[in-house]
């Protein structure tokens, strides 16, 4: 049986191996990513962002690689449920978590969760989802 955390898994040990390349700490790449200029308007502030990027770029790349551990962390707390049948009836929106992307079929598992290939005729209050077609179905 697959693990399905396992994608979000690799994507840890990849962001932990990049920060080990990198070797800055979080607090360097959180002060980097605060003082980035931003784009306004007008050739000059886009000139003063892609220097200021090309001067930082490790120390932004480690913000980046510091937010995809902690994203990926929290989605291997969560309930999470690979879609195989077409449609999805729960409770609540389809959440596609962080380290999947959204045509993987893995979503936050709902209070709620019942997966068929047929819709009943009544749904309840609850909503249906065509995971197939992306979109709500009833």
């Amino acid at each position: 049986m697959e693990n399905i955390y396992q994608p979000v898994i690799e994507k840890i040990e990849a962001a932990k191996a990049r920060l080990a390349e990198l070797n800055i700490d979080r607090e360097t790449a959180d002060r980097a990513w605060d003082a980035c200029p931003n784009l306004g308007d007008g050739l000059e502030a886009i000139e003063a962002w892609a220097e200021y990027h090309s001067e930082n770029r490790g120390a932004l790349d480690a913000h980046t690689a510091y937010g995809e551990i902690d994203r990926c962390s929290e989605t291997l707390s969560l309930p999470l449920a690979k879609v195989e049948t077409r449609y999805v009836i729960t409770d609540g929106p389809l959440i596609s978590p962080a380290g999947f992307y959204l045509d993987s079929g893995v979503y936050i598992k709902n209070d709620v969760w019942i997966e068929t290939d047929r819709l009943p005729r009544s749904l309840s209050g609850l909503k249906a989802y065509d995971v197939q077609k992306d979109k709500e179905a009833a």
